[in-house]
């Protein structure tokens, strides 16, 4: 997905990028039954992200109710920082929705 896009950008590292192998990372917080939660996972690491040799960790709890709640505040979290950001067209409206309820 990221190298179509690169693609369709026309990105200079397209073609390294498009060639890397990418390898799994065997991570012990992670959810195979609820697929949506990807995103919610990529965007904590990206938040965290400090070093590529770090390991990936996320701060995520290895107890399924505990991890459960963590996703539903980042969720949240992001779901309102993706809404009223500047670049959102739609910004000024959702503010406007938001306070009427």
């Amino acid at each position: 997905m990221m190298d179509a896009y690169l693609e369709r950008s026309e990105h200079p590292a397209k073609d390294e990028i498009a060639a890397a192998k990418i390898k799994k990372c065997d991570i012990k917080w992670a959810t195979p039954v609820h697929p949506m939660d990807r995103a919610v996972f990529l965007m904590q690491h990206m938040q965290k992200f400090n070093d590529i040799n770090e390991p990936f960790e996320c701060g995520f709890s290895g107890h399924w109710k505990k991890k459960q709640k963590q996703i539903l505040a980042l969720r949240k979290k992001f779901a309102t920082r993706m809404l009223l950001y500047d670049v959102n067209l739609m910004k000024a409206k959702v503010r406007e929705a938001a306070l009427s309820v």
